[in-house]
């Protein structure tokens, strides 16, 4: 039998790895984790993160990453989650949510790169930084 070296496709790994994860922890829990920004929809899914499920006096909770500015608006509607992650994987049989406090990098104005209208020549960059500060142009002076 002939082995090859080169490159081989993954779809045919990862639905093997797939099959397997799903075997042994079973389809609900793989599509939590898979689906959950269709599960909840675009604005709890941006504040969430599915963490993992563990096990807390003999019951399934659900260990849910979040940002720290957002703990106050998950203490009203952590209820309104559970029930719905409850009624769409009965078999996981969740009885709590736990959050989690983490460091989500999400780009902000502040930390954008912004390029600016770059002058064409150096006579016209001195010439923005005159006009900009008040003063004239060293080329005028002379």
């Amino acid at each position: 039998m002939k082995t090859s070296s080169g490159p081989r496709r993954a779809g045919r790994q990862v639905a093997s790895l797939l099959q397997a994860v799903r075997a042994k922890q079973g389809h609900e829990q793989l599509d939590l984790f898979l689906r959950w920004d269709k599960i909840l929809g675009p604005e709890w899914a941006k504040k969430l993160k599915p963490l993992r499920i563990t096990k807390k006096a003999g019951q399934n909770v659900l260990v849910v990453g979040h940002d720290a500015s957002d703990a106050f608006t998950l203490n009203y509607g952590q209820g309104e989650i559970l029930a719905l992650l409850q009624d769409r994987f009965p078999g996981l049989q969740l009885q709590a949510l736990v959050f989690r406090r983490i460091d989500w990098k999400q780009p902000t104005q502040s930390g954008q790169e912004l390029v600016p209208d770059s002058p064409d020549s150096l006579e016209e960059a001195l010439q923005r930084l005159g006009a900009r500060y008040g003063i004239g142009s060293p080329l005028e002076e002379r």
